[in-house]
C-alpha cells in the first residue's frame, strides 16, 4: 500500500545517505559531530517546558480573541486572520489567546502536546530562543494561502515555503520545506491540533497527503545539511524573482514575478541525471505534476542562472537549445 511504499522510500533514502560517508572522510570529526549536537538540541528544545506565556501587548485584539460571545463563523474568521498575521511575521508575537492550552502539533520530526511546548517550537524556528538563536539564521515562511477545507468547518489548511540556514554547521548549508499545515479547532474556534506534510515526503495521487513514514524527515532534512554534495536548487531559485511554491520530491513549483504565472521544472537533482539522456523530461514532469492533481500547461524553457528568464519554448525560448543552465519546464493551469 501507499504507507509501505512510504517506508520503502524513506529507507532506501536512509541507505543512499550512509552510502555518502565516504565524503565525510574529508569532513574533520569537529564539524560531523556540530552536526549530530545540532539536531539533538533541535530535538531537546522541542520537549523543555517554558514558563507560562505573557502577552507582548497587555490589551487582547477584540476583534480577534476567540472569546465569548461571539459566533463561531466570526471567532473562525478571527483565527484566519490571526493565522495570517503569525506567519507574515514568522510568529512575532504567538498569539496564544487562539490556541487550547492543550494544543498539539505534528510534523515529520516532532510531535508536541501543550501550549508552551508549540510556543517554544515556533521561537526556535524563527531564531527568537537560546537555541534557536545556536542553531538557525536567515529563517523566513512565506504564507501562500488560508484556505477552508471542504465540508469541515472546524479545520483550515495553509500552505507555506519555509527556509533557515543551519547556521551552526561550518558550511552553513539552507535546509528548505514546502507543504500544508492542517488545523482543527473546537466549539470556540481554537486551535486544537496542527498537522504539518511535506511535499517531499507526504504528497500522493491526487495531491492528497498521507502520513510519513518512520525516518523520512529525518533523512529528508540530513540530506540538505550533509556537505560536499553540491547545489540542492539552481541558482536563480535565490539570486532571481523566483517564490518557490512546492518543492516535490522530482520537481519544484515557482511563480515568477517577471512572467507573471507559476510554472513547474525538474528538481536540480532529477536534471543532473537525465540531461545527457535520451528520457524525455518534459512528458515525465507532466506525467508527475498530473499524478498530483495539477494541470500543466504550454511548454516552457527556463534559464536557471541570473536572473531566471521563462520563456515560452514555441517563442523566444525556441531558439535556445536545453543546457546545463536552461530547462524544460511547464506553465501551470487553474484546477
Amino acid at each position: 500500500g501507499i504507507a509501505g511504499k512510504l517506508q520503502n522510500h524513506a529507507v532506501a533514502r536512509v541507505g543512499e545517505l550512509l552510502q555518502q560517508r565516504w565524503s565525510l572522510r574529508l569532513v574533520t570529526r569537529r564539524t560531523v559531530q556540530r552536526l549530530f549536537v545540532g539536531l539533538a538540541l533541535w530535538s531537546t528544545a522541542c520537549t523543555v517546558q517554558k514558563s507560562a506565556f505573557r502577552p507582548a501587548c497587555a490589551t487582547i485584539r477584540s476583534a480577534g480573541a476567540a472569546g465569548e460571545g461571539y459566533p463561531f463563523e466570526a471567532r473562525r474568521d478571527a483565527l484566519k486572520r490571526c493565522l495570517a498575521r503569525e506567519y507574515r511575521s514568522f510568529f512575532r508575537p504567538f498569539e496564544a489567546e487562539f490556541y487550547s492550552d492543550y494544543v498539539t502539533f505534528r510534523d515529520p520530526l516532532n510531535n508536541l502536546e501543550g501550549k508552551d511546548k508549540y510556543r517554544g517550537n515556533v521561537e526556535m524556528l524563527s531564531g527568537d530562543s537560546l537555541v534557536g538563536n545556536v542553531l538557525f539564521t536567515n529563517g523566513f515562511i512565506d504564507l501562500h494561502a488560508v484556505e477552508d477545507v471542504p465540508g469541515d468547518v472546524r479545520k483550515l489548511r495553509t500552505r507555506w515555503t519555509l527556509g533557515f540556514t543551519f547556521k551552526l554547521l561550518p558550511w552553513q548549508p539552507e535546509a528548505l520545506f514546502t507543504g500544508v499545515s492542517e488545523y482543527v479547532m473546537d466549539e470556540s474556534a481554537l486551535v486544537l491540533s496542527q498537522r504539518d506534510y511535506w511535499d517531499t515526503i507526504n504528497l500522493s495521487e491526487g495531491g492528497m497527503y498521507f502520513a510519513e513514514a518512520p525516518l523520512s524527515g529525518l533523512a529528508d532534512l540530513v540530506a540538505q545539511l550533509l556537505p560536499l554534495q553540491g547545489a540542492m536548487e539552481y541558482p536563480a531559485a535565490s539570486a532571481g524573482d523566483w517564490s518557490l511554491l512546492r518543492r516535490a520530491e522530482a520537481y519544484r513549483i515557482y511563480r515568477s514575478a517577471q512572467a507573471g504565472f507559476s510554472f513547474a521544472i525538474p528538481a536540480l537533482s532529477k536534471w543532473q541525471q537525465v540531461r545527457n539522456s535520451d528520457a524525455d523530461l518534459s512528458s515525465g514532469l507532466e506525467a508527475a505534476l498530473r499524478r498530483h492533481g495539477l494541470t500543466p500547461g504550454v511548454a516552457l524553457k527556463v534559464n536557471t542562472v541570473g536572473s531566471g528568464q521563462v520563456m515560452l519554448a514555441s517563442d523566444q525560448g525556441g531558439k535556445l537549445a536545453l543546457s546545463n543552465d536552461v530547462v524544460p519546464g511547464v506553465q501551470l493551469l487553474p484546477s
